[in-house]
């Protein structure tokens, strides 16, 4: 490692090749609490899933490894002989289903991923990656605006140019946040589909007393918008999710939407209610309100109209429930 001046701020600099960490894996997308996107898993580190969550990990050889849970192994334990898992995840007759337990896949990048990411200058304080083109020449040069911004702590890393699994691995060892979530958004969104994660406070199978305070938490693999409702034991359904005052139906990828929370204040109780929520891949907001109004039950031809607004236009869809039972 060696330090070098840049512009009129303080930048350092180092020097890290492609096969630092061939043997790594990088979390590419998540619906895991434990497995934020961007994290490495090393080379027999032990993976550990619940029931309900999912992950997808980039390899250093460029294979993409999708796991559900409940898992609990390594990388190299995960079956490598079926097809990959494109159906998202499921709840149907209260028990959930998955098509895979681990699949893999080779990752063929969009055009020109490496050196878009590398060629892009820095916008705010904290580190930034550049290529190191190796052999002694001069680095290219750094800036955002014609100057390199204060704070920015510039690492150099050597991948092939078309390499964008060994870019992902470097930006991850070397703390390069914003370019590598940068680059794992496009790859994301170029192989894993839209899934969707629903568990409560007490997993995915819970048992309560009735009455009793509830906690969800929703998280997607890609970024999504949400369609949720209630139905309780007497079998009324009420949209919950998005209202008005929820700031919009978009959930990030591996961000976690609490129910009850900001964004969904209705205070929840166990009484044997399903909770269904959808993730798709356009905003039905609109749509879906003209139909129903907040936290307003919805009659047998309310529901049927939603359910062809989400056949007909959510895209690519994704569906999960829960069911909270009462003792």
């Amino acid at each position: 490692m060696f330090r070098h001046l840049l512009a009129p701020s303080l930048a350092c600099f180092a020097v890290i090749g492609a096969d630092a960490a061939t043997a790594d894996a990088v979390v590419m997308a998540s619906t895991a609490s434990d497995y934020g996107i961007g994290r490495v898993v090393a080379d027999g580190e032990a993976v550990i899933l619940p029931e309900g969550a999912g992950i997808h990990l980039l390899e250093a050889n460029g294979r993409v490894v999708s796991l559900t849970g409940p898992f609990e192994g390594p990388l190299d334990a995960a079956p490598r002989d079926r097809a990959p898992a494109v159906a998202a995840a499921l709840w149907t007759g209260g028990s959930f289903s998955q098509t895979d337990l681990g699949a893999a896949r080779s990752l063929a990048p969009p055009p020109d991923t490496v050196r878009d990411v590398l060629a892009a200058g820095p916008r705010s304080p904290g580190r930034h990656c550049i290529a190191d083109p190796g052999g002694g020449k001069e680095a290219p040069e750094v800036s955002a605006g014609g100057r390199a911004p204060g704070g920015v702590e510039i690492r150099r890393i050597a991948v092939p140019p078309d390499d964008a699994t060994a870019l992902a691995i470097g930006l991850a060892h070397e703390g390069c946040s914003a370019q590598l979530a940068t680059l794992l958004a496009r790859l994301r969104d170029a192989v894993v589909p839209i899934e969707l994660a629903l568990a409560s406070d007490r997993g995915v199978y819970p048992t309560y007393r009735r009455g009793e305070p509830v906690r969800l938490t929703l998280r997607t693999s890609r970024d999504a918008h949400l369609h949720c409702r209630i139905r309780d034991a007497r079998g009324t359904t009420v949209p919950i999710f998005p209202s008005r005052a929820s700031g919009g139906s978009r959930l990030e990828a591996g961000a976690a939407l609490t129910f009850p929370g900001a964004r969904m204040p209705l205070p929840l109780h166990a009484d044997g209610q399903t909770v269904q929520c959808f993730a798709g891949e356009r905003d039905l907001s609109a749509d879906l309100q003209a139909i129903g109004q907040d936290f307003t039950a919805l009659g047998p031809d309310d529901l049927a109209r939603i359910e062809r607004v989400l056949d007909r236009d959510a895209g690519a869809l994704a569906t999960a429930h829960i069911v909270l039972r009462a003792e």
